[in-house]
């Protein structure tokens, strides 16, 4: 709160009294107490275990808050007491939260832990939504979401040197099964390894499932040692070569039935009775096995003792001890029966990758949009099954896929679900091919109480890489490099190879999509250098009043001394300057491109490699604003080592 502005700022006298209180348990003064808790506080006299505030004052003081607050433009305080369990049990605590949150607007309480915070919850807070949420932070369902989780905390300018790549993202959610606590985990070893240097990206290493190993180890009870040596004891037979083991989801029963299925499909016909009878041998043998060492609680289910912490311990012991991944299948039993079905049908229509997807037409639509050259709306779900499928597409080198609509109806229930298929073959996959196969199979379907038709099927060109960033930007959504160019590439490229009047226009269009400070600057740099120069000015005076930066001033004051506008140039030049050097911003110090005003010829020149400081001084230096001496000092200043060569080329272009 003091940091903007309440209560006189940090170094305010009211901040340093309540400072006293807190710390030094002196009473300080009452007309600088802003905070009657910490006031009363300190002039207890007492041991701390005694201490006795009324819920009025407690009330007081976040109502003093919020008001300072906003004031200050900031809406309240959501107040977060995180490992939570301890309150539990506390219902007398709980219930002084209760009448204080329940009193003061715009003031959440938010309590985060385990399933044991809950047991007094509904004992003491009523059930009614406006009152009381329950949030399940549960497993993500799609890598995209644990590839969100990972690079947000990161800077955008570490992203593309340390961050782990896709494929690192990808592995990291299928051997977490999309666990934000474990994603954490592998991700805080993964840093290490780079502060360590061992490695220059967060990469799965060995020493990282080593340290995930000896963690786990350390924070296991004692009474876990029997379940983690029988784990390690576990034969790679078991380990490796039973798919059901990974299925940890299904019941036993369930189980039997994925694998027979399975079994059957892959082969095309049915199991004689002996071949049945072996597959429910072997399977209920190795569920007995696990229940027998003590890894799981159920006999019937695959329940891992001490779970999660067994389960995080296998995945790493196995990565280490047997130098093979190990990954758990956390899909249900539809999942299962389903997606079993639609590998086969994909087998049979070529189809390189298949995945489910989300039923709506949304990004279709906007794909359809953006070819057409008409603004796209919003686009709120399904963008990241896009990016999913574009990188399988890439990887697979396939252009087309072709949606499905199915209705199945199964032991797990009734569902309509699409898929999506990639082309493999130059062959078309149509609605005639996969009807082909669901007649070829409807008995041995049925005999496992499976009823499948293929409702629709609709091919579609997925988007290039171009397009998908263009898609990316308009909604904000994160694309990695690996898809391939984007706008900003082609835009470089173009300018690279001379052709400015084509950036000019690939500017426009990108601002046409979503006006952005950064590529209107970009658009009146290429209009300024192609003598464009009223343009110009117009663009980047309307990207400095949206989002302010020393680099789009410095073009402003560049546009200006071309026009003639030397006061306003050199205001604009010197203003960017003193902004750049401020102690207290963090604009970037540095652009691919800039512009240096030749002052013989009256226009500009774009120059690569040159901090924005030094264009700045150079310009300035160009309006005979510096002396040569003077030049060269300040430049000094910025870096000795490349003094000389900036120096020699500026004066080499400006001749």
């Amino acid at each position: 709160m003091a940091k903007i502005g309440c209560w006189g700022g940090l170094q305010g006298r009211i901040y340093g009294e309540l400072l006293c209180m807190i710390y030094s348990r002196q009473p300080g003064n009452l007309d600088n107490a802003v905070l009657q808790i910490p006031y009363i506080f300190s002039c207890q006299q007492g041991n701390d275990e005694n201490f006795e505030c009324p819920d009025a004052l407690v009330v007081h003081d976040f109502k003093s808050c919020i008001d300072e607050l906003q004031k200050k433009g900031v809406a309240g305080i959501a107040f977060l007491i995180d490992e939570a369990d301890c309150l539990g049990k506390n219902v007398p605590l709980l219930q002084m939260f209760r009448n204080i949150f329940q009193t003061v607007e715009c003031c959440s309480l938010i309590l985060a832990g385990t399933e044991a915070v809950f047991p007094a919850l509904s004992e003491v807070f009523s059930p009614i939504p406006r009152q009381f949420h329950r949030i399940d932070c549960k497993p993500f369902a799609h890598w995209f979401d644990t590839l969100s989780l990972v690079l947000r905390p990161l800077k955008a300018d570490i992203r593309q040197t340390i961050a782990p790549d896709i494929r690192v993202l990808q592995q990291l959610h299928d051997l977490c099964g999309g666990a934000p606590d474990e994603v954490q985990l592998y991700c805080h070893h993964m840093y290490r390894s780079i502060e360590n240097n061992q490695v220059e990206r967060m990469a799965l290493i060995p020493q990282v499932f080593r340290e995930v190993l000896k963690e786990y180890r350390a924070s296991s009870p004692s009474n876990m040692d029997v379940v983690l040596n029988a784990i390690e004891r576990l034969p790679d037979k078991l380990l490796f070569k039973s798919k059901w083991l990974s299925r940890r989801a299904l019941t036993l029963d369930e189980n039997i039935r994925v694998a027979l299925l399975r079994r059957e499909l892959k082969t095309g016909t049915m199991l004689s009775e002996d071949e049945r009878a072996a597959v429910i041998t072997k399977i209920q043998k190795g569920y007995c096995d696990l229940f027998e060492l003590g890894i799981s609680e159920s006999s019937d289910r695959i329940q891992l003792a001490g779970s999660p912490l067994s389960a995080g311990f296998w995945k790493s012991f196995v990565e280490v001890e047997r130098s093979k991944r190990w990954t758990w299948n956390d899909n249900s039993f539809s999942d299962h029966l389903r997606l079993s079905i639609m590998k086969e049908i994909g087998f049979y229509c070529d189809a390189s990758v298949a995945l489910e997807k989300m039923a709506n037409q949304e990004i279709e639509n906007a794909i359809t949009s953006l070819r057409a050259g008409i603004k796209i709306p919003d686009i709120q779900n399904g963008f990241e099954e896009l990016v999913i499928s574009c990188l399988i597409a890439k990887e697979k080198m396939v252009a087309h896929v072709t949606d499905c609509l199915f209705e199945i109806e199964s032991p797990a229930g009734k569902k309509t679900f699409q898929y999506r298929y990639f082309e493999k073959s130059e062959k078309q996959i149509d609605k005639q091919r996969i009807q082909d196969w669901l007649l070829n199979n409807t008995t041995l379907l049925a005999n496992h109480g499976i009823k499948l038709s293929c409702q629709d099927c609709r091919r579609w060109q997925l988007p290039s890489s171009i397009e998908l960033h263009r898609l990316g930007r308009i909604s904000g959504n994160y694309i990695p490099e690996e898809i391939g160019p984007s706008e900003f590439d082609q835009a470089f490229s173009m300018f690279e190879d001379g052709d400015i009047g084509g950036c000019i226009e690939l500017f426009s269009k990108m601002l046409v999509d979503r006006d952005e400070p950064t590529i209107r600057n970009n658009l009146a740099f290429c209009q300024i250098l192609s003598g464009a120069v009223a343009d110009g000015l117009e663009n980047v005076t309307k990207a400095i009043l949206d989002k302010y930066a020393p680099l789009f001033e410095m073009n402003k004051g560049i546009a200006e001394l071309i026009q003639g506008n030397r006061d306003a140039a050199k205001l604009s030049l010197t203003n960017a300057l003193k902004q750049l050097n401020d102690p207290n911003t963090e604009f970037k110090p540095n652009a691919s491109y800039v512009l240096i005003f030749d002052k013989a010829l009256n226009k500009v020149i774009s120059y690569d490699g040159l901090p924005v400081a030094a264009a700045i001084l150079i310009n300035l230096w160009q309006m005979g604003e510096f002396t040569d001496h003077e030049l060269e000092s300040e430049l000094t200043k910025i870096d000795v080592e490349k003094v000389r060569v900036w120096l020699e080329k500026i004066k080499k272009q400006t001749a």
